[in-house]
């Protein structure tokens, strides 16, 4: 698929798309997980990536 593309940007509109576009966690956070296990539930979309890293703590 191709989408159009404007010819010209103009100031305003580069730091809007930036925006849009960076590449940030939408959720970050830190879970302490017991004898009972942990669950969360996420909205999951169609090209979403999740990166979960699992920290021993002695």
């Amino acid at each position: 698929m191709r989408l159009p593309r404007p010819a010209y940007l103009s100031p305003k509109q580069v730091p809007d798309l930036e925006m849009l576009t960076k590449d940030k966690p939408v959720i970050s956070k830190t879970v302490t997980i017991g004898a009972g296990g942990f669950s969360e539930k996420f909205n999951v979309r169609e090209n979403d990536v999740f990166l979960v890293k699992l920290k021993k703590i002695t």
